[in-house]
């Protein structure tokens, strides 16, 4: 299962199921230098697959080659958490 990075929608995504159109996703918002992560979503047949850690690490590798980006703003308590055991990107997080 790939991760999709669809700029359109400010999403990175992991299509499931297209039948039924089911996917995993992590929304974000871009203002200035700054990336504000706010929402992920698995649905509940999926989960504990690792697929919301997927996504993180996908965005997470974004922002590293995206030299426009600057600052991360976790508002959503899954990215928030997961970055407090990732130190290699303490110096994203905006204060």
């Amino acid at each position: 299962m790939d991760v999709i990075h669809d700029k359109n929608n400010n999403e990175f995504k992991i299509e499931l199921d297209k039948s039924s159109n089911d996917k995993a996703y992590l929304t974000y918002e871009l203002s200035g230098d700054t990336i504000d992560f706010q929402h992920t979503y698995v649905p509940s047949n999926y989960r504990g697959k690792g697929l919301a850690e997927k996504l993180v690490l996908s965005a997470l590798d974004y922002v590293e080659k995206e030299k426009s980006i600057q600052k991360i703003t976790p508002s959503c308590s899954y990215v928030a958490k997961f970055l407090t055991n990732a130190p290699q990107y303490a110096r994203y997080l905006a204060k």
